[in-house]
């Protein structure tokens, strides 16, 4: 935490994976993107209007990963392309 670093350990279910960290990723990847989510996984339906809207801001500013900081400029962007898709105008 103090010197910003992180790791993330990845276990294999083939040995011949082991030394080749990009097959093993790859691999686990295809494994997880293969799950179906739990059919009780769903948003909280009494999540406030605040928290909802903070967790749009996140995600569309690069989610946890990204910092945590809102990106103004990436979020005006995703307005404006939404603005756009729907065929709105804007004022």
């Amino acid at each position: 935490r103090g010197e910003l670093v992180g790791r993330v350990y990845v276990v294999v279910d083939d040995p011949s994976r082991a030394n080749d960290p990009a097959a093993a990723v790859a691999a686990g990847t295809r494994m997880l993107e293969g799950r179906t989510r739990h059919p009780e996984l769903a948003a909280d339906a009494e999540l406030s209007d605040d928290s909802r809207l903070w967790a749009a801001l996140q995600e569309a500013s690069g989610g946890t990963w990204g910092g945590c900081v809102y990106d103004v400029e990436r979020i005006t962007r995703l307005l404006a392309a939404g603005r756009h898709a729907l065929g709105e105008t804007p004022d």
